[in-house]
């Protein structure tokens, strides 16, 4: 998104913003030109957000707090989808603890399924402590499985799947 900010819109606020409450949710809201689609942007300043927001008490449920003040008594979006980095830091933990479900995509490769562990295990801990309604039963958690390498030992789909016949006895 940080990409998509500096090439097609000329904003100077974003979810960093949000992040270390100098704007309100409602004021970083950018509503595109494809109808029912708004977006919040990122840019270069959140890298320092985990340095900010160390010593806040709070610091892992900013979103969370915004997305309630902005939408308490409206519902505006059927869909909130927050993206971020393949990290396990307080932009994620801010992520997870304002969501309901996860979309992971991820790799057939042997360290992403690692990532993956480490991430339901994350998941599991954010949804007894911070939010109860994050789960981890699958119906609330899609992997997404990209990019499948034919020579990887992990890959799930076979290169060429038999054909099955079905037969009448």
């Amino acid at each position: 998104m940080g990409f998509l900010k500096k090439c097609f819109f000329c904003v100077s606020v974003g979810i960093y913003d949000i992040l270390s409450s100098r704007k309100k949710l409602n004021e970083c809201i950018i509503n595109s030109e494809i109808p029912n689609l708004d977006i919040v942007t990122a840019n270069e300043n959140l890298l320092g957000v985990e340095i900010e927001l160390s010593s806040d008490e709070d610091r892992a449920v900013k979103l969370r707090e915004s997305l309630n003040n902005t939408f308490s008594d409206q519902k505006d979006y059927d869909f909130i989808l927050l993206d971020c980095p393949p990290a396990l830091n307080i932009i994620t933990l801010n992520a997870l603890a304002a969501s309901d479900g996860a979309i992971v995509p991820l790799q057939a490769e042997f360290y992403a399924l690692e990532g993956l562990s480490q991430l339901l295990k994350t998941i599991d801990s954010i949804s007894s402590t911070i939010n109860e309604k994050l789960k981890t039963e699958p119906t609330r958690i899609i992997n997404l499985l990209t990019h499948r390498e034919g020579k990887s030992s992990v890959s799930f789909a076979p290169k060429n799947p038999p054909i099955i016949e079905k037969k009448t006895i």
